[in-house]
């Protein structure tokens, strides 16, 4: 949960992730991007370094070509729904309608953008190679964009009062 939280990672993207791939002192994690065939390297969030750090000294420091995400079972996941399942069993949101581990992905994005971050690095984040696939995930924010917009003063006076620099001359659009 806490990998697709912090890195906006497809499902498929983190079940494939091995120790190699988590570079604890630059701070990146690389992934395979099956979707779009090309590999990246995103940051590595300090709360999930820390969760990442705790699994392996867990794991008693396994090998770098083992997966970091094991199943109960201990092997790498082929899938996750059972897992994801009984996650929302655990969180309370087991009869909850659509919410799919995609949901995380979501989740990433508009946090990503409420933070201030611009949709151009959403799109490198999240391995997209079309700008129009990344602005799906932005279309939930169109409320804060509106209130944006409507908070915008051309009038030659800043919200004090005072005028704007450059803003002797008016002119019509």
């Amino acid at each position: 949960l806490l990998a697709a939280i912090f890195t906006g990672a497809r499902k498929g993207e983190l079940v494939r992730l091995t120790w190699a791939d988590v570079d604890f002192e630059r701070g990146k994690v690389s992934l395979f991007r099956p979707k779009v065939g090309n590999c990246d390297m995103v940051d590595l969030h300090p709360m999930l370094a820390r969760e990442l750090v705790r699994l392996r000294a867990e794991r008693d420091d396994p090998a770098p070509d083992e997966h970091v995400f094991l199943s109960w079972h201990g092997t790498a996941y082929r899938e996750v729904r059972k897992a994801w399942r009984l996650t929302l069993k655990a969180a309370g949101l087991g009869d909850r309608e659509g919410l799919g581990f995609h949901s995380l992905r979501h989740s990433f994005a508009t946090h990503f953008l409420e933070g201030g971050g611009a949709v151009t690095d959403l799109q490198m984040q999240l391995g997209h190679s079309d700008l129009s696939t990344t602005q799906i995930y932005a279309s939930g924010l169109s409320e804060r964009r509106r209130e944006t917009v409507m908070a915008m003063d051309f009038s030659g006076t800043g919200k004090a009062g005072k005028p704007h620099a450059g803003s002797g001359r008016r002119r019509s659009a």
